[in-house]
């Protein structure tokens, strides 16, 4: 299980999230498919897989909804309209460090684009 969430609050409660990506025919959206007792289920088995000392304490909240992510996990980059537009792209939440080092990466894929266009 790789924990898409996972920290140490400042009360000293334990973040912990991520598991499934469960899509619905025609890409619906419902505010009933963002609570899945499966899903938490389990998240809870994976957590005391992981933390077996804490079997036993209670979760206080859940949440679920929609993954807000590209598909590719990664910057990419590429041209449009015959090349007149060149793009780079990449989506990531929550990592101050990890999105300023993906947005550099996110530049200098531009700039390498723009060399190519303008050669």
């Amino acid at each position: 299980m790789v924990a898409a969430h996972l920290g140490l609050r400042a009360d000293d409660r334990i973040l912990w999230g991520g598991y499934d990506a469960i899509y619905h025919f025609g890409r619906g959206i419902r505010a009933a498919y963002d609570q899945r007792p499966a899903t938490f289920t389990t998240l809870a088995a994976h957590f005391f897989s992981t933390f077996p000392q804490l079997e036993g304490i209670r979760f206080s909240h859940r949440w679920g909804g929609v993954i807000d992510t590209c598909s590719r996990f990664c910057a990419f980059f590429g041209t449009a309209h015959r090349g007149r537009v060149a793009y780079a792209l990449i989506y990531l939440a929550g990592i101050q460090w990890l999105r300023t080092l993906s947005w550099l990466v996110s530049v200098v894929g531009l700039v390498l684009i723009f060399l190519q266009l303008v050669r």
